[in-house]
């Protein structure tokens, strides 16, 4: 028995679904209680949750009702002592199984947490520590010595796993903490045992034998099926998901694909430059091509059951056609012309090389094999006839096929918009000479076509079922998903489609389809026809997706008034950013987050390095918010740089003011432009995005915390330092790097949520965390080695003051602190009509300690309805909305909103007093 949730509960056994629960509907997943502390019928042994919603039930398929809302989105889970533990980005809560009350679990900077009993448990903290407790919570102990660089928690029996960052495994059991004398292999909460009469390797666990049979696989007549995944191919029953048997184990990077032939099945792998066709019975390679080129088209070309073919000559050459008419129209759309060379198997395992002539290769559509070794080739000639030339041509054993691209009814797309595959089983030959399959479609919503091509080169086109939104098909075999939530499909190459039942749960888009079965989201369906119903299902309801995540509210308000009337200057058709005396040219703009604009020629040549970058931005925390402009040659970039058109900054606390540095996003690293525009302080070269920064000394201390690109479960913290130079024009800075590491701390994953900051105490640099509810901890950092130090709780940001207020006056335990923020700290509604904060934050400068924390200085994204016409999801490249203001002497609160924009700046005085949770 297995079960599981997708929008709804429901159970399986073997292949079939035994079970479905009505209500609640649309979840997001589930988690049963630990066994210590569920024995019985628990009112909340299974616990449920929708976004921040929480459901609890005794029974898996029973009742459920709601029992609470957290602030925040529910984003995992884990075993806990007494119930669930569930993780948001405001913290961390627990459902008690025998009550069902829903408990904050008051662990600060806790990023996460696993129980082996109702005694002891294990939480890793947003900052690198690791705190155990034997006393079911009561004392909690640092044991970060003993597990350095803990990244992931599970759970074996009655012992705590604990893998690290450095790929060491440690027991946490009665006996205290010792090191595992063999790998533990980490296992998901309800994953099951591992099967030992499976032979799929555990190296490939990602994607399950059933899986890789249903998305890559090939039916036998035996009613197993052969599956790949990467270079893996193995035999696979398809009664019980295990891999019975191991066909093929491949090399690093090959992938490969079972195919069948009149007599027998075969597999087709490619790595690197070479290609390979191989018995799947023998395992002995029949044949092999060595590849000039890149993927830039179907390596083989497969009619199940009959015949292969290799896209491509004999002896593996693949030339280019002699005119690619398509791909020449855009450099960023794959043509769907082929090679004009073709390679046929025969049933006995030779191999028929076709060459099609210069005049049809041009329009070369599709190759499609014959089991005799001969081959067809589709051509799509331009138009909507054909001139001067036969619909039907026979050359040999070589059949060319000409319709006209835009003859009704097709309408033949002129670019593919599909990743080149290793094999495509796209289209077949009949036995009267008749094409039928699949083409690309420039008018189906779905992309592709259900096409017959007659003996003479007449073509039809089969409807699709009506309001089709996605289609997966492979060979004869397709699965269609309509805008009503109606699922349908097809075995005859889309002749006709039946309607099935759809998925349990949550509706979801077909994903893949095989001759074993079709993939709709994360669901499997195993077989094709038996779940056909005799009348159409009633539509069910449309599921609306929202096209934003829900926004967290900010923890604290400031509240800000206007004290003046605005000031502006406009310059009509003004495509620059702000006002000029004369227009800009128009020119191809650029985002820089947080401070402008910068334009770059456009001439039609993607990334050219002719000409000047135009830089329009504003300096950070000015009251004055003055624009300021500066033009750098694009030569400064070097032959392998390549531009973004968002260019991204790291800030560096410098005292009471904030400096920008360049930052790197997708590799591309613009300091040598900004530098020299004078808009980052110049490093030689860039931080990674994101960075924050202190400078102690002369010299500068940089965090960066990687929570997207993380690996076997793990996170980093990368301390690094750099000299701080005088000179920040960047004019007279070599190129270079400047920057040393110091550390990186390996750390859970689950500091995601967590926003990080960088401040000073004195003259140590320390590392502050951020959770969405305003909890804060900070650790010191080593100056010369980088490492972190005890943790330290901070006041919640929602205690936040002015600094101007009779509290705030200086302490020594304050630490200045240069927070990059997104929502947690927002704008009053009441004050500044028309005005308020957005969801791209800003910088605050804040002192904080213990007792207090104090708003020193800030600059922040607001949206202005007065001076913003479109409040559209897109965000237009450029403009600077934002309001500063300063609470240190003698600003004492004044602050400036400033919209500058297209040939418009606008600038307000203002006057901030306040802050309220």
């Amino acid at each position: 028995m297995h079960r599981g949730v997708a929008g709804v509960r429901f159970e399986t056994q073997g292949r079939r679904i035994v079970g479905v629960a009505d209500e609640p509907t649309n979840l997001d997943g589930a988690h049963n209680a630990p066994p210590w502390s569920a024995h019985g019928k628990e009112p909340c042994r299974y616990v449920f949750w929708r976004d921040n919603e929480v459901f609890g039930a005794a029974e898996w398929l029973g009742k459920a009702r709601s029992v609470g809302t957290l602030p925040t989105a529910v984003y995992g889970t884990f075993d806990w002592l007494r119930g669930v533990g569930l993780m948001s980005a405001s913290g961390m809560f627990v459902v008690q199984a025998e009550t069902c009350a829903v408990d904050k679990l008051e662990i600060k900077n806790a990023a996460a947490a696993f129980a082996s009993s109702t005694e002891r448990a294990l939480v890793l903290t947003a900052l690198g520590h690791a705190r155990l407790t034997v006393d079911g919570a009561k004392t909690f102990s640092d044991v970060t010595n003993e597990l350095p660089s803990a990244v992931l928690l599970g759970r074996a029996g009655g012992d705590l796993h604990v893998s690290t960052g450095t790929d060491e495994l440690f027991v946490v059991n009665a006996q205290g903490i010792s090191r595992a004398g063999k790998r533990l292999e980490y296992r998901p909460h309800n994953e099951p045992p591992p099967d030992p009469e499976d032979r799929w390797p555990a190296e490939h666990g990602t994607t399950s034998p059933l899986e890789a049979a249903v998305t890559n696989g090939l039916l036998l007549p035996s009613g197993e099926a052969l599956a790949a995944d990467g270079g893996l191919v193995a035999r696979v029953s398809l009664e019980t998901g295990r891999a019975t048997e191991i066909l093929r184990f491949g090399s690093e990077g090959e992938t490969c694909m079972p195919v069948a032939v009149s007599d027998r099945a075969l597999v087709v792998c490619e790595v690197g430059r070479r290609a390979s066709v191989i018995d799947a019975g023998s395992g002995q390679v029949e044949r092999s091509f060595d590849i000039e080129r890149e993927v830039v088209w179907d390596r083989f070309v497969a009619v199940d059951g009959e015949a292969l073919g290799f896209i491509g000559s004999c002896d593996g050459r693949n030339p280019a056609p002699p005119v690619d008419v398509v791909s020449s129209a855009s450099a960023a759309s794959a043509s769907t012309q082929r090679s004009p060379i073709f390679c046929a198997r025969t049933t006995s395992g030779t191999w028929v090389e076709h060459t099609l002539e210069a005049a049809d290769a041009t329009d070369l559509l599709a190759w499609i094999p014959r089991s005799d070794g001969g081959a067809v080739a589709l051509v799509a000639v331009p138009g909507t006839f054909l001139h001067g030339v036969a619909s039907v041509e026979t050359r040999g054993s070589l059949r060319v096929v000409r319709v006209a691209r835009n003859a009704p009814p097709l309408d033949v797309s002129t670019y593919m918009y599909e990743t080149p595959k290793l094999v495509s089983r796209a289209l077949r030959v009949l036995p009267d000479g008749s094409i039928e399959g699949w083409l690309s479609s420039g008018h189906s919503a779905a992309g592709q076509m259900a096409i017959t091509i007659d003996s003479a080169g007449r073509a039809r086109q089969h409807p699709l079922p009506a309001r089709t939104s996605t289609l997966a098909a492979s060979g004869r075999f397709a699965l269609v998903r309509t805008d009503d939530n109606r699922y349908f499909e097809s075995t005859d190459f889309g002749r006709s489609f039946q309607p099935i039942d759809p998925p349990p749960g949550r509706q979801s888009e077909p994903v893949a389809a095989s001759a074993v079965g079709g993939q709709i989201g994360s669901l499997l369906r195993i077989g094709w026809g038996a779940q056909t119903q005799a009348t159409p299902p009633e539509p069910t309801a449309v599921e609306h997706t929202p096209m934003l995540s829900r926004r967290i509210p900010p923890v604290v308000r400031l509240g800000c008034r206007f004290s003046g009337p605005p000031a502006s200057s406009r310059i009509s058709d003004g495509f620059g950013l702000g006002f000029t005396k004369t227009p800009m040219p128009q020119m191809a703009p650029g985002r820089i987050s947080l401070a402008g604009a910068f334009y770059v020629p456009w001439r039609n040549v993607p990334h050219s390095l002719a000409g000047n970058a135009e830089f329009v931005f504003v300096p950070l925390l000015d009251l004055a918010a003055p624009v300021q402009r500066a033009s750098v040659p694009l030569s400064r970039l070097e032959s392998n740089e390549r531009m973004s058109y968002e260019i991204r900054l790291g800030f560096v606390l410098d005292g009471t003011t904030a400096w920008p540095v360049a930052a790197e996003r997708f590799s591309r690293c613009p300091a040598a432009l900004v530098d020299e525009a004078g808009l980052t302080v110049p490093f030689g070269e860039c931080v990674d995005d994101p960075t924050v920064g202190v400078a102690v000394d002369g010299r500068v201390f940089f965090m960066h915390a990687e929570t997207t690109n993380t690996t076997r479960g793990r996170a980093t913290i990368k301390i690094s330092t750099a000299a701080l130079t005088a000179d920040r024009s960047g004019k007279t800075n070599r190129r270079g790097t400047n920057l040393e590491p110091l550390a990186t701390h390996y750390v859970s994953v689950g500091i995601y949520p967590y926003k990080y900051a960088a401040g000073v105490r004195g003259k140590t640099p320390v590392l502050v965390a951020i959770d969405a509810a305003g909890s804060a901890t900070l650790a010191p950092i080593d100056p010369a080695r980088g490492t972190l130090g005890p943790e330290e709780t901070l006041v919640s940001l929602d205690k936040l003051k002015p600094g101007n207020d009779a509290q705030c006056s200086e302490a020594p335990d304050d630490v200045r602190v240069l927070f990059p923020f997104t929502s947690e700290i927002g704008l009053a509604a009441k004050g500044l009509p028309g005005v308020r904060d957005s969801e791209h934050g800003g910088l605050a400068i804040i002192r904080w300690s213990s007792r207090r924390a104090c708003l020193d200085a800030i600059d922040m994204s607001v949206h202005d309805e007065r001076h913003e016409a479109d409040f559209s999801l897109h965000i237009a490249q450029g403009p600077v909305r934002k309001l500063v203001a300063r609470f240190d002497k003698p600003h004492q609160g004044k602050g400036t909103l400033a919209i500058i924009t297209y040939g418009t700046e606008v600038r307000q005085p203002v006057v901030c007093e306040g802050a309220s949770p």
